[in-house]
């Protein structure tokens, strides 16, 4: 049997998979896309379906899924139902039938039951009070029928707007004022639904009032204090019970995550915390065959190697960019940035017309500072990789040969700028020292808009830069020296001086784009 479209399913995929959304005209939007999670930037709000349609898409260019309801369905398991007739008991046993005045239809329309409902089970008003909706009891089995409509929510019901005849199908709970350990915070819900019913008949007030009564059919007297509506105490008896007892609790994770993660019983795939489709991965994603990578100093080489100032001006040129080369006693140097002894060594360096400091991060998009538009800032920075307010900053970092030390143009033979790619393995990672040495395994790329390769056109914007993949690959001997004292002293460092401006994110105009 074929699907037959319903926007009531998009709010329940909405609801049942804990997504918050909002309604823009025909547009149900989310606002985080469950397929990207908004990105490494966190973006809010890209993500919408068409309820008169089903069709949904995602503007982040990054993402960019697209398709039908169906199949979001589909990529999250969440099943469709099809539509199940209603079955009704059949109520003409019951004697006269009683036609349902159009106060009460009007008053049961208003809370979601249909008139064919209101007549099926033959709900009225009094006949001397239309505010007072009446339920019919019948007398042959003692028994009285009350209809309850079940509605499911996605949200709290404002108590001030509670409809007494109505039992919530289901509860929300939204956590407030929670605190974080680490990356977890963990919440815990418990309660009951509970219902009291109450019947205004002074015969059954005195029926109550009997203590085997009470045991027997768990009616209780009541009486009111206040003055009925025929002017008298208002007396009878209520029925009250609890519906259901529940207890619950999950944990929020803030924590990155990387590869195939259990959630709700099925397997999802995270990249830096984006999720990735089943299908999208099946479509584009292979298993490959394992491969040695030959190392050395001949061109031909898959990892080319270099040990020395020398050896690094023979790749100052454009063949070798691009490439997976191994840069043995590399320095570290600190521009425009103090050091572990309070002491800035050297000058930011020159590229073309800006000057940079390492270690940094960098905000290259225009940003607003003191009410005018700055399209570079730096500032000084001393891990790898970290986030702030789910914002992840990645570290550069200077290094160079003993040789050109002195250098203050960026695009110097010998001279490069190391970044990190993959926040997960490089976070929280502290920058070296400065004057630190070891190696680093890196893909070799100039970063710049058009450089001839001069030692002479220091005015071009250029700087050559190693990525990183692996933090294994990046200085493996300054950090494998490290003991855990001196990592804690190392860290005691970093948190005293940091700057505070460093911490303070730039407002910017556009999407930024964050080093």
């Amino acid at each position: 049997m074929s699907y037959q479209y319903n926007r009531e399913d998009v709010y329940a995929f909405a609801h049942a998979n804990g997504f918050e959304t909002r309604q823009k005209g025909k547009e149900l939007e989310f606002k985080k896309c469950p397929y990207c999670n908004g990105g490494g930037n966190g973006d809010e709000w890209t993500f919408s379906i068409n309820l008169d349609s089903g069709a949904y898409c995602c503007l982040r260019a990054s993402c960019g899924e697209q398709g039908h309801f169906v199949e979001l369905c589909r990529d999250f398991d969440f099943p469709l139902a099809m539509d199940v007739p209603k079955i009704y008991k059949d109520m003409s046993r019951f004697g006269t039938h009683i036609q349902p005045k159009d106060e009460a239809v009007a008053y049961m329309a208003s809370r979601c039951i249909g008139e064919e409902i209101t007549k099926r089970y033959q709900l009225t008003v009094h006949k001397n009070n239309p505010d007072i909706l009446v339920f019919p009891f019948f007398d042959e089995d003692n028994k009285l029928t009350m209809i309850f409509n079940w509605i499911d929510r996605t949200e709290a019901i404002d108590p001030a707007l509670a409809n007494p005849l109505c039992i919530l199908a289901g509860i929300k709970a939204t956590p407030k004022n929670g605190s974080w350990d680490g990356s977890e915070m963990i919440i815990a819900n418990s309660g009951n639904v509970s219902y009291d019913v109450y019947l205004r008949a002074s015969s059954l007030y005195s029926f109550a009032q009997k203590k085997e009564n009470q045991q027997k059919y768990g009616l209780m007297p009541y009486a009111s204090s206040e003055t009925g509506w025929e002017g008298g105490t208002e007396t009878g008896a209520h029925y009250a019970s609890v519906y259901a007892d529940f207890e619950d609790g999950f944990i929020i994770d803030n924590a990155i995550r990387q590869g195939w993660y259990k959630e709700d019983g099925n397997y999802k795939y995270y990249a830096n915390s984006n999720i990735v489709s089943p299908n999208k991965v099946a479509k584009h994603v292979f298993k490959g065959a394992n491969c040695t990578l030959t190392e050395g100093k001949n061109a031909t080489d898959d990892i080319y190697v270099v040990d020395n100032y020398n050896e690094s001006k023979s790749i100052y040129n454009a063949n070798f960019l691009g490439r997976l080369i191994r840069f043995n006693n590399l320095t570290v140097t600190y521009r425009g940035v103090k050091n572990e002894k309070g002491i800035t060594p050297y000058s930011a360096l020159t590229s073309g017309s800006n000057t940079n400091i390492y270690p940094s991060w960098l905000c290259t998009s225009g940003i607003l500072v003191d009410g005018s538009v700055q399209y570079v800032v730096s500032k000084p920075w001393y891990k790898l990789a970290y986030a702030i307010n789910n914002i992840c900053l990645y570290g550069s970092i200077a290094l160079c040969y003993p040789e050109v030390l002195n250098t203050t143009h960026a695009s110097t033979p010998g001279f490069y700028t190391a970044r990190t790619s993959g926040y997960s393995r490089f976070a929280g990672k502290p920058v070296p020292e400065n004057g630190a040495t070891g190696s680093v395994l890196a893909i070799y790329a100039i970063y710049s808009h058009s450089y001839n390769f001069s030692e002479t056109s220091r005015d071009q914007s250029a700087a050559f830069q190693l990525s990183t993949c692996r933090f294994q690959d990046f200085l493996p001997e300054y950090y494998n020296s490290l003991t855990e004292e001196d990592l804690a002293e190392r860290e005691a460092w970093i948190d005293a001086n940091t700057p505070e401006d460093s911490i303070a994110l730039p407002q910017t105009l556009k999407d930024d784009d964050m080093e």
